[in-house]
């Protein structure tokens, strides 16, 4: 399975959260996957969801998610999160 190195950080992550192994979990999104999707393109649509799902206004305002500095926080984001 090829996935970049961020999403596979994310893919530990929610390992580590739901102490659940990579393979275990994998299994899972294996099996509950719709049969015409990929296993790689499954891993990243359940990764998207896990953490919209976790997101929550209180949390987006603590990591300045919801800030009126036209769009500079946003970019910061962006920037730090395709440069690792």
């Amino acid at each position: 399975m090829r996935m970049c190195r961020q999403e596979w950080g994310a893919f530990e992550e929610v390992c580590e959260r739901e102490n659940i192994s990579r393979n275990d979990l994998l299994g899972m999104i294996e099996e509950c996957k719709n049969h015409r999707l990929g296993l790689t393109y499954s891993a990243r649509l359940f990764i998207i969801s896990y953490f919209r799902n976790a997101a929550t206004e209180n949390g987006h305002i603590a990591a300045g998610h919801s800030r009126n500095d036209y769009g500079s926080t946003l970019r910061q984001l962006i920037g730090h999160s395709l440069t690792d």
